[in-house]
């Protein structure tokens, strides 16, 4: 339940502080931030790393090479 809340108090937080800096900029980078930070939000409360695992790479890799056999 904590962790809901500390997302939930996150959001609310960055978007008064947009809409701040919606007023000072403009609507472009208002957009921008809010969502990058939404995504920040989401990769630090799942624990998502950004790097691949080195298996995806290879199943990535065998696909494309049969693809390409087969083609």
């Amino acid at each position: 339940m904590w962790a809901v809340g500390r997302v939930c108090f996150r959001i609310f937080f960055f978007f008064i502080f947009h809409l701040y800096i919606t007023y000072i900029f403009g609507e472009y980078l208002y957009y921008f931030l809010f969502l990058s930070l939404i995504i920040l939000v989401l990769v630090e409360e799942k624990d998502v790393k950004l790097v691949p695992h080195p298996l995806v790479n290879d199943r990535i890799i065998t696909s494309i090479n049969v693809d390409s056999e087969n083609g």
